[in-house]
Parts: C-alpha cells; structure tokens; sequence
C-alpha cells in the first residue's frame, strides 16, 4: 500500500470515529431516560416542591406545562411526590446541579445588591 492511500484510510477511519463518539454521546443522553436525564434536559421547565417534608424537584416539558395550563390557568403544577401543588418554578445550581427557587430581594437602602447565591450550596450563580 502506497503512503497516499494509507494516509486517506487513516482520515477515513478517524472521521468513522468522530462520527460514532457524537452519535453515541447523542443517543446515550436521550436513551437513557429517568429521572436524571430529564432533570438536566435543558428544554424542560424546572419545579420544586416547596413543603418541608417532600422538597421534590421534578421537571415538566412545555408540552406538559402547557397542558397542564389549558385546565388549571391559575395555578402550579403538583408535586409527584406530595402531589401538593405547593410548588414554585426554579432554576439549577450549576455548582452542586440542585433546584432552588430564585430570590430577588432588594438590598437595603444605600448598599450595593449582592451577587445571587445558590441556597443549597452558597456558590454564586447567574
């Protein structure tokens, strides 16, 4: 085999490569399902339960949400644990990855606003 063709073959097989990396990253995020996976689904909205006992965090996708809607315009999902509708849309702690409700309380009068911080684990968030 000449030095041309072995060169070509090898570009061949790392673009074979690639190619089977992204599908199988593709796949494995959505194939595998539960809880975990639909947890950090960006395109789901967040909730978490807000009674002591439970502190559930679950997501909804838009569809759900927007079901969920159509029915009861003036009010929160349940929680799927409690199933009391006790909860409040959040966000996710990139730091520690848990679901907290974001606070936006003004600073006292003549001080600077804090930076926000995440509840669970104290890191800043944005």
């Amino acid at each position: 085999m000449d030095r041309g063709t072995l060169i070509k073959l090898s570009i061949a097989g790392l673009a074979l490569a690639g190619a089977a990396v992204i599908a199988w990253r593709s796949l494995g995020s959505s194939a595998g399902g539960g809880d975990d996976a639909e947890k950090y689904d960006e395109t789901r909205t967040r909730w978490l339960c807000l009674e002591a006992a439970c502190r559930r965090e679950f997501t909804l996708s838009t569809a759900e949400l927007g079901a969920f809607y159509r029915d009861h315009e003036d009010q929160n999902p349940a929680c799927p644990a409690c199933e009391k509708q006790n909860t409040a849309r959040a966000s996710r702690c990139a730091s520690c990855e848990r679901f907290y409700v974001p606070r936006h309380e003004p600073p006292p009068p003549g001080q600077r606003p804090k930076p926000p911080s995440c509840p669970n684990c104290g890191k800043p968030v944005r």
